[in-house]
This record gives C-alpha cells, structure tokens and sequence, in this order.
C-alpha cells in the first residue's frame, strides 16, 4: 500500500470522511433544535434500520469482495442482491408486525412509533448500500464519496430548512430528513444500478456456497452492531429517556469515529483478499501498518483535540444548556479511539477465510460489553455508561491484535508507522519542489 501510487484513491476516501464529518456537524444542529427525549425517539428507530443493514452486510454484501475475482462475478452480483433485498425486507417486517409486543415487552410504547416505518425505509435504502459495497470492490472511491454526498447533502438542506421554518425539531421531523434523504439517494442509487451493475443466472456458484462464506460473517455482524445499535434500549431500561438522549447526542457526535472506522473496513478487506490471493506478503503487510498506524494517528490526534477543552467550546455554543451533561459522556468514549483501530484487523483475519476466530473473539468482547453494561446499570452512576464501549472495542482489538501478530507478523512499535511515512512524504514534496 504505497502512498505515492494510491494517492488518488487515499484523496477521494478522505474526501468521503469529509462528507460524513461534515453530516456529524450538521446533526448537531438537529440536536441543538430538538430535545433529549425526542432525540431518543429518533436514535431508537434510526438504530434499528442500520442494525438490519449491519447484519445484511455481513449476510449478502460481504460476498461480493471475497468472491469479485471469479469469472463468474455477474452471478456473485445476483446473489449478493437477491439477498440483501430478502434479508432486510424480512428482518424489518418482522420487526414492523411485532412493535406493539416489544414495546409492551420492553414497557416503552414510545418504540410502537420508532418501528412504524422500517419498511419503507428499508426499501429506499437497498440501492445505496448495494452500491458503496460495489464500488468498494472495484475501488472506486470517488464514485463512493459521490453517493454518500448526494445522501448526506441532501439531509443537510433539508436539516437548515426544517430550522428556518420551525423552532423545534420533534420526532416528526427528524423522521422526514432522513426519509427524503434516503428517497432521493434512492433514485441516484438506483439509475446507477441499473446502467453500472451487470447480473445474471449463468456461472458456478450457488447460494450454498455464498451462505456457507457469509454465514459465519453474518454472526460476527450480529455481535459486532449490538454495542453501535443497542446503547440506548439498554440505558433506557437502566436509566431514563432523558439519559438516553443525552448519551445518545454524545454517541452521535462520536459517531464520526464509528463511520470512519467502519468505512476503512471497506478500504482493508478488499486489499487484503487481492493480496492474500496473489501471495504478496510485503503488500499484505504494509496494508496492515500504514491502514492501521494512519488511522490511530488520526482518531488520536483529533480526540486529543477535542478533549483539552474544544469539545467543551462546541458543545456549550452549538448544543446549549440542556446538553452540557453530553460532555463527560464524550470524552469516556474518545478512550475507544485508541482500540477502534485494531478492531479492523478482523479484516485480516477475514481475508485469510478464518470467519469462526472473528466470531469467537466478537462474542468474547460482546459477553464482556454486556456484563459491563449490566454492572454500571446497577451501580446506577450514568457517567461510567461509555465505559462499557470503551472495554468492548478494547478487547476486540487486542484480541484480533495478537492473532494477527502470531500468524502474519505486526508488532505494536508499527503504530508509530504514521510519524516516518508523512516526513517521507513532506520531504519528497520538498525535494521536488527546489
């Protein structure tokens, strides 16, 4: 992974991270003009819809990058389809018929509401995460930084005109932002589908041996979203809405981290399969040590930046009063940044088709997730809620870290990669330019 070679698909992926940070700004606006409990309401449904497409990652997309190098790739791209179409229309309808029982069960009817319109949602965002993960396979990252912006864009003009004409961002609201966003990425996501995306019935592989690769990923994905989806069910049960929207604006602010992470995921793989393929071990490894040592350098570096005092600053002039509690919240979680990178190397472990180690370290870091969440409900002090996060991404990473270090070779000093490739880099530009 040399930078110099890749520095047009590096530019266009940072770009992409742009535009998601750039949605995090505006989706403080939406909470400044809203209230922790509406905030809640929100997160409750919007949660659930990316817990399905988490899940529908794992089952039907991540088949497309293992398999993308087959002759038989227009097949992969049927079957990867037919499956996500199935898998998250199902979950959500599933979903959809029992809300009146799981907001009886879970004694919240505020959750009636939340699940009210799953389907419709669902189905308006099939094309798009359909598309990203295409696009991740061909490494297409300018077509993937054009997708998500045409989504994010459009929520973000919708966001300042809702402002403009109401003081008060409710439920209601919040809900048609992300409906019309998720409608008009719909109609560009689906006319690129029809003219990019060929599919057909003609090749060798089946459903069985698809399902048999993404099986295991689907359980990985299952563990892996609760702690990103859960949070506020869960705090909710232990604490109260107002906790819940309060932590949840901190998680949501935080979740520029959570999305960079997961979009690297999509850098990684890929990669790694071609590499691993190929038998290319020099390329294998410093696509672990560059992805890996950049990435914590940066969630580092702007963590700390928001930790001595700026995230005070942003949170008092944008949020206001009512979410000044959203601070210590904030600063617990930025802990995680410093695992969250090591969690991708389950991206390795994936790439050389060790599924079940994935699985088994995910359900160890999830059961320690759980036990620390139920722990801190009964202490009952709200301010150790991120901690449970922070252990979670701890242990995942550490435990991936080791695997990675007995079988492929990575040793922890290579974080500090980072600091010599960038002076590389500023001094070839200078030399070139005298």
């Amino acid at each position: 992974m040399n930078i110099r070679d890749n520095i047009n698909k590096i530019s266009w992926s940072f770009l992409d991270k742009m535009t998601i940070m750039g949605w995090g700004v505006v989706f403080i606006f939406q909470i400044r003009y809203s209230t922790p409990i509406e905030i809640f309401y929100f997160l409750a449904m919007q949660q659930i819809f990316q817990y399905i497409f988490l899940i529908a990652d794992g089952l039907a997309l991540q088949g497309m990058i293992q398999f993308g190098r087959r002759e038989d790739v227009k097949k992969v791209n049927l079957i990867a389809l037919v499956l996500l179409i199935i898998f998250t229309l199902s979950l959500s309808l599933i979903f959809y018929y029992f809300r009146v029982h799981i907001a009886q069960f879970l004694e919240e009817p505020s959750y009636e509401m939340s699940f009210n319109f799953l389907p419709i949602l669902v189905i308006l965002a099939i094309p798009r995460y359909y598309l990203v993960k295409y696009f991740y396979r061909i490494f297409q990252f300018k077509l993937i930084f054009f997708t998500n912006l045409i989504f994010y864009a459009s929520m973000s003009i919708m966001t300042f005109f809702y402002i403009n004409n109401y003081e008060v961002l409710t439920f209601d609201e919040l809900f048609d932002i992300f409906y019309y966003g998720n409608l008009i990425a719909f109609g560009f996501s689906s006319l690129v589908l029809v003219f990019q995306i060929k599919l057909s019935f003609r090749g060798s592989i089946t459903f069985i041996e698809y399902f048999k690769f993404s099986f295991p990923i689907t359980i990985q994905s299952i563990f892996h979203s609760l702690p990103r989806t859960i949070d506020v069910y869960i705090i909710n049960f232990f604490f109260s809405q107002n906790i819940a929207g309060i932590y949840g604006s901190a998680k949501s602010l935080f979740r520029v981290f959570e999305e960079a992470n997961y979009a690297s995921f999509g850098l990684i793989y890929p990669a790694a399969v071609k590499a691993i393929a190929n038998n290319d071990k020099l390329s294998l490894s410093n696509l672990i040590t560059k992805s890996i040592s950049f990435l914590t350098f940066t969630f580092v570096f702007i963590a700390l930046f928001l930790d001595i005092g700026t995230i005070n600053y942003l949170i008092n002039i944008f949020l206001g009063d009512k979410y000044i509690s959203a601070i210590p919240f904030f600063k617990m979680l930025s802990l995680a940044v410093i695992f969250m990178p090591l969690t991708l190397l389950n991206s390795i472990i994936m790439a050389y088709n060790k599924p079940y180690t994935v699985v088994l370290y995910t359900f160890i870091a999830l059961s320690i997730y759980l036990v620390a969440f139920y722990l801190i409900g009964m202490n009952g002090n709200k301010y150790l809620i991120p901690l449970a996060y922070v252990v979670y991404n701890a242990s995942l990473g550490l435990l991936s870290y080791f695997w990675v270090k007995s079988n492929v070779g990575f040793k922890i000093k290579e974080l500090f990669r980072a600091f010599r490739d960038i002076r590389n880099l500023i001094l070839d530009k200078v030399s070139k330019s005298k």
